[in-house]
């Protein structure tokens, strides 16, 4: 059943009537535009250079930042859930790409509140799980030692625990309307 939906038999999978998403962030993009009217804005829509920007930084998280983010998670996070061994030089090479990236990002931060504009958006929502993973990890002091990625780390993730929760009533909302 789950190949019939996603082709690669993976979750996430999301229909809403004629629509069928099987991706992530092409879920999260197609519910906060069409439920844009309602709650936190996470789609910057008052221009077509907002949006643009939006768009840029949201292909900078998923193909600059996550690749790195997410190895470090594996390695750091998951693989001792499962027992297995942390590969330490995996780990080091990672965090030298993460730290490219994120010095791309503390510059960007002079110039923004958020890294794609002044107000929280999908990007910052998207980075939310790895910083969460990375903040328990000894690569946390990548994001600790950049001022302004500190200052953008410590804002999204008091807003996660405040706006996750209207989020996932807000996805329940949506759930029990389908």
């Amino acid at each position: 059943m789950l190949l019939l939906m996603q082709p690669f038999g993976q979750v996430p999978v999301f229909e809403d009537e004629n629509v069928k998403l099987f991706e992530s962030r092409a879920i999260t993009q197609y519910i906060a535009y069409l439920h844009s009217a309602r709650g936190t804005q996470l789609l910057s829509l008052e221009s077509e250079e907002t949006l643009a920007t939006l768009t840029m930084w949201m292909e900078i998280e998923a193909h600059q930042f996550d690749p790195f983010a997410s190895r470090l998670t594996w390695e750091q996070v998951i693989k001792p859930l499962y027992g297995l061994e942390t590969d330490h030089t995996v780990v080091k090479e990672n965090e030298a790409g993460l730290e490219q990236v994120l010095n791309v990002y503390e510059k960007r931060l002079g110039e923004s509140r958020f890294l794609a504009c002044n107000t929280f958006t999908l990007v910052d929502l998207h980075h939310l799980p790895n910083i969460q993973y990375l903040l328990e990890t000894p690569t946390k002091g990548l994001l600790e030692n950049r001022p302004r990625v500190r200052m953008w780390v410590d804002e999204i993730t008091s807003k996660n625990r405040r706006h996750l929760l209207s989020f996932h009533q807000f996805l329940q909302d949506i759930i029990q309307n389908l």
